[in-house]
């Protein structure tokens, strides 16, 4: 009779027990379907179990719990998301010692985790979580053995945000500023404001259209001005995310001639660490040119680079130094780096103007340059078709196509290698075409 009791027993247990795993949620088996967002509800522990499965710590990358979290009634939820991108999970505990963590598969509960939150203090247990379309993510609330059971509201809901927002090309008047979309937008709206405590627009403010889903161009800003630029996102469902922004300050007006050119620092200040800052600087007039002369220049070798490109754009002719593209940013070959003076810089295209690129990495920030600008006047054109003639080791006859009529020359003679001369350089006045030039040293370029 007894063994028959006994056996009758263990029977109706193990019916039991089987009914209670069929539930949804009681086990990583048949766990709470999650089956769109935004997801929402309210639960107790103690309608579930303690699933001898989902025992001890979290395993690795516990995010700072080392607790034994898992050792009370578990409840399992699993969501496979349709897109990639970001979520938000918050799980709201009355009860301490609660906790949540999430999982790529059944069998890595317990051994490794992807994000978690455990604490032996009730309250908000807050998760952001990058997910890919198609993974399912395992979703398990559980206690340690002191509070084997706790109420819990737990919402699930889609992170509908840009991120990554970065400031580049900054000009004295215009910026183009990009991001990543963390999920899939159906569009995207911008605003611009001078930076200052009101300028944080609310849900209801309204923006305009952003040029490109994960970029915008800024033009007609004001120089040297600090502006605060806002993106949000419109995602499916209707749903508005909150607005993201990021801080730039655009460049000084551009150096006219007799002024002097500095880094964005300024006179006295490092310049700015990952920074691509563009200046163009043209003529005051239209039969001039641009001449740009450094009088100081450090920055950092290999990571920090000037481009100098010959007219109004970074599209004009580059000048090139003998630089690889080293660590500078963007890659590109040509950028004056390091503490050797570079130039001087003098326009040849039509437009008379010089533009300068900076590219700075996250890293190491130097004091910049300063650089005197200056111009001169096109009207009395340069004479071409130099040649050299007659060479002995001491001297030279020299000829050239004069293009203004003039009648007296200038002429400066270097060393092969010396930078050319400046326009207020003094060499010595010539008046007959051809010259020749005498002492000079012999076996010398």
């Amino acid at each position: 009779m007894n063994k028959l009791l006994l056996l009758s027993f263990c029977v109706l247990f193990s019916f039991f027990a089987k009914t209670a795993y069929a539930q949804p949620g009681f086990s990583c088996d048949n766990p709470i379907q999650i089956t769109s967002l935004p997801y929402t509800t309210t639960d107790n522990t103690a309608n579930y179990s303690d699933n001898p499965a989902i025992e001890g710590t979290p395993g690795a990358g516990g995010y700072g719990t080392t607790g034994a979290y898992l050792d009370g009634n578990d409840v399992v939820y699993v969501y496979t998301p349709a897109y990639s991108g970001e979520i938000q999970i918050k799980m709201t505990a009355t009860e301490a010692n609660s906790a949540i963590f999430v999982y790529s598969s059944c069998a890595d509960i317990g051994v490794h985790c992807i994000a978690g939150y455990g604490d032996t203090q009730n309250g908000l247990r807050f998760l952001t979580l990058t997910v890919n379309s198609g993974q399912p993510y395992y979703i398990v609330l559980s206690s340690n053995s002191t509070t084997p059971t706790f109420h819990y509201d737990l919402t699930i809901n889609f992170l509908c945000r840009p991120i990554n927002i970065t400031a580049t090309n900054i000009t004295s008047n215009s910026a183009v500023i990009t991001w990543t979309n963390a999920f899939t937008a159906d569009g995207t709206e911008v605003l611009i404001l001078p930076y200052g405590a009101n300028s944080v627009p609310t849900s209801d403010s309204v923006g305009i259209t952003a040029s490109s889903p994960s970029g915008h161009e800024l033009s007609g800003l004001t120089p040297n001005t600090r502006y605060q630029f806002f993106v949000r996102s419109h995602c499916s469902m209707g749903l508005v995310g909150s607005w993201q922004s990021t801080i730039f300050k655009t460049l000084a007006p551009p150096p006219h001639c007799g002024e002097v050119f500095y880094d964005n620092g300024g006179v006295n200040g490092l310049y700015s660490s990952n920074g691509d800052f563009t200046t163009t600087i043209c003529p005051n007039a239209g039969n001039e040119k641009v001449i740009v002369k450094f009088d100081s220049f450090d920055t950092q070798a290999n990571y920090d680079g000037l481009y100098v490109f010959n007219g109004n754009s970074i599209l004009a002719e580059q000048i090139s130094s003998t630089n690889d593209a080293g660590n500078v940013p963007g890659g590109l070959a040509g950028s004056y780096w390091g503490t050797s003076i570079p130039g001087p810089f003098i326009s040849t295209s039509t437009d008379g103007c010089l533009t300068f690129r900076f590219r700075s990495d996250s890293t190491t920030a130097s004091i910049g340059w300063a650089a005197q600008v200056s111009c001169f006047s096109t009207n009395c054109v340069s004479p071409s078709n130099l040649n050299a003639s007659l060479i002995s080791d001491s001297s030279v006859t020299l000829a050239w196509t004069e293009n203004s009529n003039a009648n007296t020359w200038e002429l400066i003679i270097v060393p092969y290698g010396d930078p050319s001369p400046l326009p207020d350089a003094i060499g010595q006045i010539i008046t007959t075409n051809p010259f020749t030039v005498t002492g000079l040293n012999h076996n010398t370029n």
